[in-house]
C-alpha cells in the first residue's frame, strides 16, 4: 500500500515536471511584470542569461517563475537555449526597450512602412531629436547635467 501511495504521488507530479519549460533571458535586461502588460509595474529586473521556468503562456507574455519571484515577461525577451556570453552585448542583442516596442507591434519594418505611407511628416526633426538624446554614457551625461544645474547631490542648499 505504501508503495502504491508513493507511486501515485510521483505519477501525479509528473505532468508538472513535464510542463515546466526552462527558458533564458536573451536581452541585456528585461522587467519581471506583475501583469501581462507593457504598462504593468515591475517586480524585478532580470538580466541576460537569467533562467526562468514558464508556467503559462498569455498572449505576448509568459508567466514565469524565477529566483526573484513569479511574474510575466515578454515572449520575445526569452529563448529556449541558453545564450552565450558576449563582450559585445550592445550591438549584437536587442534591448529591453526594443522588446517593449516590438511587444506593442513597433519595429524597424513598421517604422519604414509608416514613413513610406506618411512621407509628409517631419521625420528629419524626429531623427535629429533621437540623435540629440542618444547618449553613449547616460550616467556620466546626467551627472554632468545635475552638477552644472546644482541639482541632486550637487545642490548647494541655499539661495544665491
Amino acid at each position: 500500500m505504501k508503495r502504491f501511495c508513493v507511486l501515485l504521488v510521483l505519477l501525479l507530479s509528473l505532468p508538472a515536471l513535464v510542463l515546466a519549460e526552462v527558458m533564458y533571458v536573451q536581452v541585456v535586461k528585461t522587467r519581471l511584470l506583475t501583469r501581462p502588460s507593457a504598462f504593468s509595474r515591475s517586480k524585478a529586473i532580470l538580466s541576460y542569461r537569467t533562467k526562468v521556468e514558464v508556467i503559462t503562456k498569455t498572449g505576448a507574455y509568459f508567466k514565469v517563475k524565477t529566483k526573484r519571484g513569479t511574474g510575466y515577461v515578454p515572449k520575445r525577451s526569452v529563448v529556449v537555449t541558453k545564450p552565450k556570453y558576449s563582450s559585445r552585448l550592445k550591438g549584437k542583442y536587442i534591448s529591453s526597450e526594443e522588446v517593449a516596442l516590438a511587444t506593442k507591434g513597433f519595429n524597424e519594418q513598421v517604422e519604414s512602412d509608416y514613413r513610406r505611407q506618411h512621407n509628409n511628416l517631419p521625420y528629419a526633426a524626429l531623427d535629429q531629436l533621437e540623435k540629440d538624446t542618444n547618449y553613449s554614457d547616460p550616467v556620466k551625461t546626467f551627472k554632468t547635467f545635475r552638477k552644472k544645474g546644482e541639482l541632486g547631490e550637487f545642490q548647494t542648499g541655499g539661495a544665491k
